[in-house]
């Protein structure tokens, strides 16, 4: 259909299918116009967006920077809530430094997740109030150190996920980085449970004081994507406690544990 053609529908029609776009199509049409690069670039379309990777992309079906660049920079300070799949360190890096008002980072996918996805921005704050990472059983190489860091980088931050990727945070290690932050960390989700203890668990609700609910998985498969309620019922030997009464032996008995605060 030829622009004269498009522009002859109703704007309410034309509108609508400008809304049913991906960020990829959304930013070829732009590109066709002036009158609808007007449409394409309406903040509505932008503050929200989705990330498949290209099938053509790469061998391993990841983003390339050169592939990614073109299609956010006009939009960078628009962008609100990203969930991308198929990433490598440097897109993350380019998501936390280049847009500065990004609140909602979603990593669906990965083929190794290492520190360098993190460590150049733990010298300035970000505006995020949710992580989550969901590998598909991908390979993270996520020091425990540097994901606190983030954290307390994050003054903001609310809620972490970390499930459904091959990856164990120390205890002591995340401990030591909030400390010094995470004062605004609601919920933790992580895929862990090899070195926590009660002790652990205690302490990260008084140096976080914010913090409604933590919940540690042993198996990394173990997915939070449904809500709490609905996890639980679906999970084996799983234990739900209030932090004031947690034990010792009950985080060595039950593999999946949620542990909330009054």
């Amino acid at each position: 259909m030829s622009s004269r053609h498009l522009f002859s529908l109703p704007l309410e029609m034309l509108w609508n299918v400008i809304q049913l776009l991906d960020p990829m199509d959304l930013s070829n049409a732009r590109q066709s116009c002036k009158q609808l690069r007007t449409y394409c670039d309406h903040p509505s379309n932008w503050t929200s967006i989705t990330l498949a990777p290209l099938p053509s992309s790469s061998p391993l079906g990841l983003w390339n920077l050169s592939a990614l660049q073109p299609i956010l920079q006009p939009h960078l300070t628009l962008i609100k809530t990203i969930k991308i799949w198929g990433v490598r360190d440097n897109i993350i890096r380019y998501l936390l430094t280049s847009c500065g008002d990004l609140e909602n980072l979603t990593i669906c996918s990965w083929v190794t997740l290492s520190d360098h996805a993190f460590s150049k921005q733990l010298t300035i704050p970000l505006s995020l109030r949710t992580l989550r990472l969901n590998g598909q059983q991908h390979f993270t190489s996520l020091d425990a150190a540097t994901f606190a860091k983030l954290i307390s980088n994050c003054p903001r931050l609310e809620e972490v996920y970390v499930t459904n990727c091959k990856i164990h945070i120390q205890a002591e290690a995340l401990l030591d980085g909030v400390s010094l932050g995470g004062e605004s960390l609601k919920s933790l989700v992580m895929a862990t449970k090899r070195t926590w203890s009660s002790h652990h668990v205690t302490r990260l609700f008084q140096l976080c004081s914010s913090l409604k609910y933590l919940a540690l998985l042993s198996d990394p498969s173990d997915t939070m994507d449904l809500s709490l309620a609905s996890a639980m019922n679906h999970m084996p030997s799983a234990l739900e406690k209030d932090v004031q009464y947690i034990q010792e032996r009950e985080i060595k008995e039950f593999d999946n544990i949620i542990v909330y605060s009054t």
